[in-house]
């Protein structure tokens, strides 16, 4: 799945919320290798206090040595809407 999602150049949500994460530190790191290039850190808070969760999913993506120039929620807006349009480099 990663791979494709490389190929496709999709990015992967690293969720914050600590009972939903999808993507643990292992698996976000398998993906990294795998190819995938762009990243995004979601809070996916279902109150106002789990946003309290999102250094979570700040360490994911240190831990799993995703370069913050990797994660779009770093990025410009200007890029990141060139990339949503599929302007991608």
């Amino acid at each position: 799945m990663f791979a494709e999602a490389a190929i496709q150049g999709k990015a992967l949500e690293l969720d914050a919320t600590v009972p939903r994460q999808d993507l643990n530190v292992e698996l976000a790191t398998l993906a990294r290798e795998e190819g995938v290039e762009w990243f995004t850190i979601g809070s996916d808070a279902h109150s106002a206090p789990e946003l309290e969760f999102l250094p979570f999913g700040m360490a994911i993506a240190a831990l799993a040595g995703i370069p913050r120039e990797r994660i779009l929620n770093y990025q410009p807006l200007e890029f990141v809407r060139r990339w949503a349009q599929g302007e991608r480099a």
